[in-house]
């Protein structure tokens, strides 16, 4: 996975709130972890370990801000973000996670259509977007979130693709660009996720383009 990048202020507002709940949760820890080994240091075996500790540097009845901190960012960043609480509240992100389906059209070899499948896995600081149809394969290098458009949420990547053995003459490996629109409609009552747009298969020779359609399955 790789970072990406969001047109928002969100992830420095965030992590600001982080450093304080951190400073007051350190606080809180090492007054219990204190109050505790009071407590437990009474017993002559137990005394002896913790002043073993101290005596290489080490005291148990202290953690440090940045180890708080650092937990809790990563619990934010891998579980917390997605969360409907969050999702509804300070997080503007939204959650792509989860496998797509869709269909592409493109102006290559005179026009074709086929069916391609897509992946992402995200966190709230990291992504890795991944298609596959029948001739070739594909990943993001680089993805950005312009989540404050008039189209809605804007989501641009460059992908490196690679062709198999199955794919048609005049293709070949290489870089393209996708500017997907992230939509939410409800379809004959069901509640779906949509990413559509357009792609250029090839940044240097624009020998392809066309549009390309995605629904989130699962």
């Amino acid at each position: 996975m790789h970072t990406y990048s969001v047109d928002s202020n969100e992830r420095v507002k965030i992590i600001v709130w982080m450093v304080i709940i951190s400073y007051f949760l350190a606080m809180a820890i090492n007054n219990f972890l204190d109050w505790i080994i009071n407590i437990i240091s009474k017993n002559d075996f137990i005394n002896n370990i913790i002043s073993n500790f101290e005596f290489i540097g080490i005291d148990i009845r202290q953690i440090t801000l940045l180890a708080v901190f650092g937990i809790l960012y990563e619990v934010f960043d891998k579980k917390l973000w997605k969360t409907s609480f969050f999702q509804k509240t300070v997080v503007k992100i939204p959650n792509l996670n989860g496998e797509w389906e869709g269909m592409f059209e493109s102006n290559f070899n005179g026009g074709t259509k086929g069916k391609v499948n897509f992946k992402i896995e995200q966190t709230w600081s990291k992504i890795r977007i991944t298609s596959e149809n029948e001739k070739s394969n594909s990943y993001s290098r680089v993805v950005g979130f312009l989540l404050n458009t008039n189209k809605g949420i804007n989501i641009i990547y460059q992908y490196e693709n690679r062709t198999n053995e199955k794919s048609s003459e005049g293709m070949y490996d290489h870089r393209g660009y996708s500017d997907l629109i992230y939509k939410k409609k409800t379809i004959k009552g069901e509640n779906v996720e949509i990413l559509e747009g357009d792609y250029t298969g090839d940044q240097i020779n624009r020998t392809a383009a066309g549009y390309i359609h995605y629904k989130k399955i699962k």
